[in-house]
């Protein structure tokens, strides 16, 4: 596992604040509106079963679940536009790069330059499910800090693309995300917005 440095744990800070933010408010805009709400719901599929999707067969959550007038859907709450920064690269002792650009809590893209045809994924999805796992936290004890979903890894060239919703998961997860990353035999990482 990685630890960040202070300036990156700073910087990441308010970007994962305003998405928990966002979030927050809207369950309270539902809620004062009569509405039943559930935050970052597991998701099912009809018969009951987990929903899992995807190359790694993982798990889901939604952001909200509401209940009004017996009808239930699940919500995406989309986080603000990203904080603008200048990139930021890091090396680790093993010389993994990880590059850090602009980008939304709930929808992380990940750009991994693969160092052999095809990456060991078993990393990523155990990261995954382990911040599946609830959380509950003093910052924000309503949200369970989870991740939500991680779609691919979806082969482009040379290159691996992962798109990540971080939910209302802590800071401290992208330490462990790097280390995840490294130990699948790629290395550097690009984390940034869908439009680097």
């Amino acid at each position: 596992m990685t630890r960040l440095d202070a300036r990156l744990t700073d910087l990441l800070g308010p970007i994962r604040d305003a998405a928990v933010g966002g979030l927050l408010e809207a369950m309270a805009r539902r809620l004062e509106g009569g509405a039943e709400v559930e935050a970052e719901p597991v998701l099912h599929d009809p018969s009951g079963r987990l929903l899992r999707s995807g190359p790694l067969a993982l798990p889901r959550r939604g952001d909200l679940r509401v209940v009004t007038a017996n009808r239930r859907l699940i919500e995406r709450i989309e986080s603000p536009p990203p904080l603008d920064f200048a990139p930021i690269t890091l090396v680790d002792a093993g010389g993994f790069v990880t590059t850090f650009a602009p980008f939304r809590w709930d929808a992380l893209a990940i750009i991994i330059a693969a160092g052999q045809p095809r990456p060991n994924w078993a990393p990523v999805r155990h990261w995954f499910l382990e911040w599946f796992q609830t959380r509950y936290a003093d910052v924000a004890p309503d949200l369970a800090g989870t991740v939500h979903t991680l779609d691919g890894p979806e082969k482009s060239g040379a290159q691996w693309r992962i798109m990540l919703d971080l939910g209302s998961a802590p800071v401290d997860c992208i330490s462990d995300l790097i280390g995840a990353f490294a130990a699948t035999g790629a290395g550097r990482m690009h984390l940034g917005s869908t439009v680097d």
